[in-house]
C-alpha cells in the first residue's frame, strides 16, 4: 500500500520499534537557514532494505548525514539500536552503535592497497581483532581476496564500492547506510553492488540506501520512502512504489487531491 502523505501531517513510526537499526522521527535537519529535511520519518529493521528515493535536492543525503551524526538534527530525534543520538553525538559514535555508513564521494582511500584500506576501517580494534576482521571481510566479500595488495585506486568502479562497503564493516554493526553507491557505474558494476547490498540483507543488516536509480532500487527495497523539497510524500514498499503510475508526478511533488 502507498502512503501519500502531505508534508504539514505529523508523521509517526511503526508502533514496534524494537527490532529497528534506525528510527527517525519527525527530523529536521538544516545549515543555519531553511531546514533542509523538514519533519520526515522514516525507519530500518534488521534484515530489511530502506530505499530513500527523490529529485536531485529533496534532501536524501542531507538525511543520511543527520542519521549517521554529520549533522546536527535541530528537531526531531534519530535511534540507532534503540539509542538516543544525544546533542554532542559525533560519527565515530554512531558507528559504535552499530551503524557503518559509506559517503557519496569517499569510497575508498585510493592511494592505499586493499589491506591498508581495511586496516583504516577497523583502526580503533586491536591489531589481533582487526586481523580477524579483515579475515571475515575477505568471506563476506570474497571478490576482494585477489586485490589485497593491488592499491585500492586501479580497481574498477563496483569493486571499489564494494571495498568501501568492507572497510566499513571493519567495525561491527548491525546496519549501513549507502549514499548514492552506483554513481557513475556501469550497468555491470551497478548489478555487483546490488548483489552485494542483497546479500548484507540476508546477513541481518539493516541497510538504508540513497539512490537516484529509483527502479534499480525499488525493485529490491523492502521499504521505499520518497523525499521532495525535504518533505517525505510517500512510501510504501519498494514494489508498491515501483508500479505507481504517477511516481514521476511524485517526484514533482504532484499529489492527487482528496
Amino acid at each position: 500500500m502507498i502512503n501519500q502523505k502531505n508534508t504539514g501531517t505529523r508523521k509517526s513510526a511503526d508502533a514496534d520499534s524494537t527490532k529497528h537499526v534506525v528510527d527517525a522521527i519527525d527530523v529536521v535537519i538544516g545549515y543555519g537557514g531553511d531546514p533542509i529535511v523538514n519533519g520526515v520519518t522514516m525507519s530500518v529493521s534488521v534484515g530489511e532494505i530502506a530505499a530513500i528515493v527523490g529529485p536531485n535536492g529533496a534532501g536524501k543525503s542531507t538525511l543520511a548525514k543527520g542519521i549517521v551524526g554529520l549533522l546536527k538534527i535541530s528537531q526531531g530525534l534519530v535511534k540507532v539500536n534503540g539509542q538516543e543520538l544525544k546533542r554532542g553525538v559525533t560519527a565515530s559514535d554512531v558507528a559504535r552503535m552499530g551503524l557503518a555508513y559509506v559517503p557519496q564521494s569517499r569510497f575508498v582511500f585510493p592511494r592505499l592497497t586493499v589491506q591498508e584500506n581495511l586496516e583504516m576501517g577497523g583502526y580503533s580494534l586491536r591489531r589481533p581483532d582487526r586481523i580477524v576482521r579483515i579475515n571475515m571481510m575477505l568471506e563476506k566479500f570474497p571478490i576482494l581476496k585477489p586485490f589485497l595488495s593491488r592499491i585500492a585506486g586501479t580497481l574498477s568502479g563496483g569493486e571499489q564500492r564494494i571495498l568501501g562497503i568492507a572497510r566499513a564493516l571493519m567495525v561491527d554493526a548491525s546496519g549501513i547506510v549507502l549514499d548514492e553507491p552506483t554513481a557513475a557505474l556501469s550497468p555491470q558494476a551497478c548489478d555487483q553492488v546490488w548483489s552485494t547490498v542483497e546479500g548484507l540483507r540476508s546477513n541481518g543488516l539493516g541497510i538504508i540506501v540513497i539512490e537516484q536509480r529509483t527502479n534499480a532500487i525499488l525493485e529490491i527495497a523492502d521499504r521505499g520512502y520518497v523525499l521532495v523539497s525535504g518533505a517525505c510524500v510517500a512510501t510504501g514498499s519498494g514494489r508498491d512504489l515501483l508500479h505507481v503510475h504517477n511516481l514521476g508526478d511524485i517526484f514533482l511533488g504532484k499529489l492527487p487531491s482528496r
